[in-house]
């Protein structure tokens, strides 16, 4: 998965991705991906879905800090997405700008298992919505 975010951040396109440079990138034959993932798309997604974890869970601290202030975490949320982005510009890049992250596999699945969902509801619970 390393090896994946450092080349979606290279080349700034899941299309631009082949197994060949993933796994070479890795250190690792073709087939060993195909142990932990079925295809490039799978492993892209799992890059995206390990993002939206870090984002997520920078996001409850600054909420968690706020405990019982719904205006001062809403304040905090925001500033949390800000210095995320300007401080993982990276993984910020890899969440939002890179085309393909979640190409020919639908929806990230079941909420409770998608962090972005899981992050889109803390800003929700926060706001009373």
């Amino acid at each position: 998965m390393e090896a994946a975010a450092e080349l979606l951040l290279e080349h700034g396109s899941a299309e631009r991705l082949s197994i060949r440079s993933i796994t070479a990138r890795a250190g690792v034959s073709p087939t060993a991906l195909y142990l932990h993932f079925d295809s490039k798309d799978e492993l892209v997604r799992a890059v995206s879905i390990a993002a939206f974890q870090e984002l997520w869970e920078y996001l409850q601290q600054a909420v968690a800090a706020h405990e019982g202030e719904p205006r001062a975490q809403l304040e905090a949320l925001g500033a949390a997405y800000i210095e995320f982005a300007e401080q993982r510009p990276g993984h910020y890049r890899i969440l939002f700008s890179t085309a393909g992250r979640t190409a020919a596999s639908g929806p990230p699945g079941p909420p409770d298992e998608d962090p972005g969902t899981a992050a889109l509801e803390l800003l929700l619970e926060v706001t009373g919505r």
